[in-house]
């Protein structure tokens, strides 16, 4: 019999890409802002209040091909390895736009850290996110972004990554809120899911 199918997003989720982002905007301003400050809007949005600290920020960044390298989330790889058991794993990510050999650099990571996944989508924003959910038809979805979780809620449950960026948000009940790869509520919860 064939998995069912889940939507994994990347960023906050698989990779750690908050640090290198950070880094990058504190040594062209000299100082940190904080995750809320800039996780809350969309990367193409008039983003810290500068188009231009933000095209600085990610040509610096591709220079870099910071996805490349990116660090993983902690217990993340077991996570997914538990997931992929039971689960096929389509991996979804906005990363497309954000510099040239993106999705290149993302592929290579994937496969240097072993990620198990049957596919993956590059897209653009959460609608195309959601849009990935419903062609999959996807058992449920892991998000860090409560905009794009809110709209995968519409075709399937969605676990929303909490997080100091997304905590004030009202969610909805097919949003469940949960603390990262080793809460032990969210394991159990799969379980009842796969009998």
């Amino acid at each position: 019999m064939a998995k069912h199918k889940i939507l994994v997003d990347l960023d906050a989720i698989i990779y750690d890409v908050d640090k290198a982002i950070n880094d990058e905007i504190e040594r062209i301003l000299g100082r940190r802002i904080r995750r809320e400050e800039w996780k809350r809007y969309n990367i193409r949005d008039n983003l810290w209040g500068s188009v231009e600290l933000e095209r600085k920020v990610f040509e610096e960044l591709s220079k870099k091909r910071f996805y490349r390298n990116a660090p993983l989330v902690n217990a993340a790889k077991e996570g997914l390895e538990f997931l992929n058991q039971r689960f096929a794993i389509v991996l979804s990510t906005s990363r497309k736009n954000f510099y040239k050999q993106a999705e290149e650099d993302t592929l290579t990571s994937l496969q240097k850290d072993k990620i198990p996944y049957l596919s993956i989508q590059f897209t653009s924003n959460g609608r195309e996110k959601a849009e990935v959910a419903r062609i999959n038809k996807c058992l449920f979805a892991i998000e860090d972004n409560w905009d794009t979780a809110s709209a995968i809620s519409k075709i399937c449950p969605c676990y929303l990554f909490h997080y100091s960026f997304n905590r004030s948000r009202k969610t909805p009940s097919n949003i469940i809120r949960v603390y990262g790869w080793r809460e032990k509520k969210w394991w159990l919860n799969f379980m009842e899911i796969v009998k």
